[in-house]
């Protein structure tokens, strides 16, 4: 099955917290739950299904994981891209002009971000599910695009 694993999961499944930066030992709990179930999600994926990925959304992976919120080494962060670039359990899909122009209408038209529609105007017709907890993918809009949508971490997150 060909499925789409939105940028944030991959983020959780990489990043775990760390407890000294939540105030509550609830709210370090809670990640730490969020952080297990991407990391176990994927890894799942990886071993079951085949995973679409746009070169767009490799560029957000890269850029979340090296330089937002607490940091991964960018040498680390390099090879894990280069690395799913090359990985047998991804198909990856190139923006062409049509979807950067479709995702500008959109956007335009939904006020959602257009990287959320870059992220899957390219493989939408493609795969069966896509498993997202960033709150644009309940809208309206997402939900005539996609197939079927999952949340696989149990929360919804506005990104």
């Amino acid at each position: 099955m060909l499925v789409f694993i939105d940028t944030q999961i991959w983020v959780f499944a990489q990043k775990k917290p760390i407890k000294s930066s939540f105030s509550t030992t609830n709210e370090y709990e809670e990640n730490m739950k969020i952080h297990e179930l991407s990391h176990n999600f994927i890894t799942e994926q990886i071993e079951t299904n085949q995973i679409a990925i746009t070169f767009h959304q490799i560029s957000e992976i890269y850029h979340a994981l090296a330089f937002r919120g607490k940091k991964i080494p960018v040498k680390f962060v390099e090879k894990y891209c280069l690395n799913l670039m090359n990985a047998d359990f991804c198909t990856f899909y190139p923006l062409k002009k049509k979807h950067f122009q479709d995702a500008i209408s959109k956007s335009k038209e939904s006020r959602i971000h257009i990287w959320d529609y870059l992220c899957i105007l390219p493989l939408q017709s493609d795969i069966e599910i896509a498993y997202s907890c960033d709150k644009h993918f309940q809208s309206h809009d997402f939900k005539q695009l996609l197939p079927k949508i999952e949340n696989p971490v149990g929360k919804w997150f506005l990104l």
